[in-house]
């Protein structure tokens, strides 16, 4: 009897598709998910992920830093964090080079500063329809921590 298998890429999207959702969705059209250590291991995501659209946030290293250092898993030497903020940065730059569509790089503090409008040029840029109420995500923060058990919404408190 022949098994039907799934390729690494579709097990990713369907542990996606069933991520609870902070804002109605009519349909799954994309994917994301934001986090930092990812830019270390981009070659290898790129390889699954080949036609892919990229979002690079940078941040100013020193805050970058300051940022890692709150983190218990993370290193306390400021001088390796600024070699990795660094690496990863030259890693992206090279992707970015060789695949200039496939990337929307903005600076995290023009995020803060401008969200409606980044927003609207990243929303540009991935092909689907602006929703204004992206930027009023911490509205909804009650319907974001009740996806998370009870026990464990200390460990998620502890990083805002």
């Amino acid at each position: 009897m022949e098994k039907d298998l799934m390729d690494y890429q579709t097990i990713i999207k369907f542990v996606y598709s069933h991520f609870n959702p902070v804002f109605d969705k009519e349909e799954i059209k994309i994917f994301g998910d934001k986090n930092p250590h990812y830019a270390s291991s981009i070659n290898k995501i790129f390889a699954l992920f080949p036609n892919a659209k990229y979002l690079h946030i940078t941040r100013d290293y020193r805050d970058n830093i300051l940022s890692n250092l709150k983190f218990e898993f993370g290193s306390s030497k400021k001088s390796l964090l600024a070699y990795r903020w660094k690496e990863s940065i030259l890693k992206l730059a090279k992707l970015k080079i060789k695949y200039p569509d496939q990337f929307f790089t903005l600076r995290y503090e023009d995020l803060v500063d401008k969200p409606s409008e980044l927003m609207e040029s990243i929303c540009s840029f991935l092909e689907i329809e602006y929703q204004p109420d992206v930027v009023n995500f911490h509205e909804k923060k009650d319907q974001v921590l009740s996806n998370f058990p009870e026990d464990k919404l200390d460990e998620v408190l502890k990083f805002q």
